[in-house]
């Protein structure tokens, strides 16, 4: 893996879907009074205050095991490296947490959800200064422990990560290992059980990949996986469903279009699944799907977030608002204009 000039990490300059993982997109977190939504969802509304975090690529959210609201957790920033800072979201906006005396080393690109049954934060691998990691940590609010099961997935990063609630247990699958020069596509599903991680041993699989989008779906009591990038640059519109036992890949007569990089997220209002964004392969998209357990239905929103927006998105559902938030911040570098020094911009966004 060689390292670009913002100090981020591509794998391979010549596939077209690692372009914007070369400073493009930023995600960065905040904002402040942010209103529940009504429960008929079908547009984007653009939140308009100031964020108060530094940019960062492929941070992730998840629910706070104490406030039940979401919280971020790490990213990859152009100024300050690898981050492993955590911020929570409540009524007044993003609050910085105090840094806890033990905690993960910086990184990105890494699996994290929030575990319902243990009501702790799992945090598994990613990318850091020294390469790829293979680490398990949780989180209980205040205190990060670090893990040390028998049996562990293999360092590896962009891994597909959600809970399992029907099932009690975190489900993982594929991601990607790297040799010196070239991405190693992982096709493997493991599960945590609070205390160990077993490798499972599924009648059939999704093809190798990582950049999947994922999530549990509540009504339907199973994990939905889309999409992802495969071997050889092949990017993938495939849907499959976990079912605690084994993969079940699903037929839909619609279906968004082969992708990378969108993110998903149950929108409990709906009871559907959202998926938002995604590298098509000709860059980012900016398009609104929804997931009924059977089929696609795509969105035609008035009004949307902007294309750069589409890729690793972060994407949450916050209980204590009710709210799907969108958080995104973008630079102009490659994507939008010919300057030399990118410029950059912040966004909130909320579908209602």
């Amino acid at each position: 893996m060689a390292p670009d000039y913002y100090g981020q990490y591509r794998l391979n300059p010549k596939p077209m879907f690692f372009h914007t993982l070369r400073g493009s997109l930023w995600l960065e977190f905040g904002q402040k009074g942010l209103p529940p939504m009504d429960s008929q969802r079908s547009n984007w509304q653009k939140q308009g205050l100031p964020l108060p975090l530094s940019p960062r690529l492929a941070g992730r959210v998840s629910q706070h095991p104490l406030s039940k609201g979401l919280m971020l957790f790490g990213g990859s920033s152009r100024g300050e490296g690898f981050l492993n800072d955590i911020w929570l979201l409540d009524q007044g906006g993003w609050q910085k947490r105090e840094q806890p005396r033990i905690a993960p080393q910086g990184r990105f690109l890494m699996g994290m959800s929030y575990d319902q049954e243990r009501q702790v934060v799992v945090l598994f691998g990613g990318r850091g200064r020294e390469g790829l990691l293979g680490d398990t940590w949780t989180f209980d609010g205040n205190v990060w422990a670090e893990q040390h099961p028998s049996a562990s997935p293999s360092p590896r990063a962009d891994v597909s990560m959600a809970y399992d609630a029907m099932h009690k247990q975190t489900l993982l699958f594929g991601g990607f290992s790297a040799t010196a020069r070239d991405p190693v596509y992982l096709g493997d599903t493991w599960v945590w059980n609070g205390s160990c991680w077993v490798e499972q041993s599924p009648a059939k699989s999704p093809a190798p990949r990582f950049g999947s989008c994922i999530a549990y779906d509540a009504a339907r009591q199973n994990i939905v996986l889309f999409g992802g990038l495969g071997v050889s640059n092949t990017a993938f519109n495939d849907t499959w469903v976990w079912d605690g036992a084994t993969w079940i890949e699903k037929q839909p007569a619609r279906r968004p279009s082969p992708r990378a990089y969108a993110s998903m997220v149950y929108d409990e209002a709906s009871q559907q699944v959202l998926l938002f964004g995604g590298d098509a392969g000709k860059g980012p998209v900016n398009e609104t799907w929804v997931w009924d357990g059977e089929d696609w239905k795509e969105m035609q929103p008035e009004t949307r977030p902007p294309m750069q927006a589409g890729v690793y998105p972060a994407l949450g559902y916050d209980p204590v608002l009710q709210s799907v938030v969108l958080v995104a911040s973008l630079s102009d570098k490659e994507t939008i204009t010919d300057k030399t020094e990118p410029s950059t911009w912040s966004e909130v966004w909320l579908w209602h």
